[in-house]
């Protein structure tokens, strides 16, 4: 909605501008009849977001400009194709990213797995993707389905909300850099990794993360504010300096932090187990400590782990990366230039949705990619759902039917005499108590 308010104030601006020279007398400032000349062209507005400056007629003109240009937006296919991306992706994203994190926080509750110090970090990331969708992607969808901004209700949500999203996404990229880097250690230092790697230690670092993360993105608490222009309210920049902070600067600095250094450090820590891996293999192969079958095998499985590996960096690097680029590249006169018409405005909106819901699908899917992808959590959780399944399956086994118990009793019967009591049978046996067995139909 700002955004569309920009184009339409870029527009006026510029009719008010080339009108100037042909009607520079009252009731034509800037080619907007009505204004009675009241329209100052040499007085910028103060803030890129709203006319504050113009006159209660000319904002009425303004707003029927802007109410005219979102209708011809609405009509554009790419914007019915963006709403429909945000009212049905992000369910499906919400059905699996909630399963599969809720998931990892209950088996790792009850299996063996939670007693290391990498599942205190597979814990926090579950923790933190949860916090991503359910902030970030829940008011897009909440927007386009219900048309509804929280960030626009309250000066504190608007500052608590985006401070909260960045907060989330940044502890989730460095949570994955760290778990990386615990890999790491492991395929370098195997004997002495339990030293290092401990869980005092990984709570410890789990602490720095989310303060350090707390206190970098900190600046939205005091930079952002809801204004009221004419009746619209919009979530932006407290003052000038800070809209050019926080649209030129910041989002170079948020690509770095966000995608690129954790991107550098997973392909480097990812890369260095790979090699000791080959290394080891190498090693192994010049000592004839394996057969010929063994090695082959060894030889595959590291195959398969390289591929998982860059695989999982790419990945995050491809989901990443997209919003960074695009709020850098919205932020020049391209953008500008493309939004000023409907169709390239519909456009826009497409572009932020796909990109938007790219991103997400990485806090959606950690728990499949950096889970499922474990060779012991992978056989820990088959050990445990066939045990279930095992255990289920001998209850159905022992649990004897009618028939068996009728026959049971009456092979009793033959063998140690019957006393017929009130409809039960009373069965004796020399040296032990007596065990009263009801009719079979009681066990229907």
């Amino acid at each position: 909605m700002e955004e569309t308010l920009k184009v339409v104030m870029a527009a006026v601006r510029r009719d008010v501008t080339s009108n100037d020279s042909e009607h520079n007398k009252p009731g034509l400032a800037g080619g907007l009849p009505g204004t009675g000349g009241n329209l100052s062209l040499m007085e910028p507005f103060p803030s890129p977001l709203g006319p504050d400056n113009l006159t209660s007629s000319c904002a009425c003109n303004v707003t029927t400009l802007f109410s005219d240009f979102q209708s011809n937006v609405e009509d554009q296919l790419e914007h019915r194709i963006a709403t429909v991306i945000w009212q049905v992706c992000p369910v499906i994203l919400f059905l699996f990213g909630t399963f599969g994190n809720v998931l990892i926080l209950l088996m790792l509750r009850r299996l063996r797995l939670g007693r290391t110090s990498m599942h205190i970090y597979l814990r926090a990331l579950a923790i933190s993707d949860l916090c991503v969708l359910y902030t970030g992607l829940l008011r897009w969808w909440i927007y386009w389905t219900f048309d509804l901004d929280l960030r626009k209700q309250h000066t504190s949500l608007c500052k608590a909300h985006v401070w909260l999203v960045y907060v989330s996404l940044s502890v989730s990229a460095w949570l994955l850099v760290v778990m990386t880097l615990e890999r790491t250690c492991s395929a370098c230092l195997p004997h002495r990794v339990n030293t290092f790697c401990t869980k005092r230690r990984a709570c410890m670092l789990i602490g720095f993360i989310v303060v350090f993360h707390c206190c970098i993105q900190s600046h939205f608490l005091f930079g952002l504010t809801v204004h009221n222009t004419n009746g619209t309210f919009v979530c932006d920049a407290i003052s000038d300096e800070y809209r050019y902070f926080v649209h030129e600067i910041w989002p170079l600095v948020d690509l770095c932090v966000l995608s690129l250094l954790p991107f550098v450090c997973l392909i480097i820590g990812n890369a260095i187990i790979v090699w000791k891996t080959f290394l080891s293999l190498k090693t192994a192969a010049e000592l004839n400590l394996t057969s010929g079958t063994n090695a082959m095998m060894r030889r595959r499985h590291a195959s398969s782990m390289t591929a998982i590996l860059l695989g999982l960096s790419a990945i995050f690097l491809l989901t990443t990366s997209p919003t960074c680029v695009y709020n850098m590249w919205e932020r020049g006169g391209s953008a500008l230039e493309v939004g000023s018409t409907a169709q390239g405005k519909a456009r826009l909106e497409l572009a932020w949705a796909v990109v938007n819901i790219i991103m997400y699908c990485n806090n959606t899917f950690n728990f499949y990619l950096y889970c499922l992808t474990g060779r012991k959590f992978r056989h820990e959780m088959q050990r445990q759902f066939s045990r279930h399944r095992t255990e289920s399956h001998s209850n159905v086994l022992s649990a004897p039917s009618a028939a068996q118990l009728h026959k049971f009793v009456m092979s009793d019967v033959k063998k140690n005499g019957v006393v017929q009591e009130n409809g039960q049978v009373s069965v004796f046996s020399p040296g032990r108590l007596s065990v009263r067995a009801r009719p079979s139909n009681a066990f229907l």
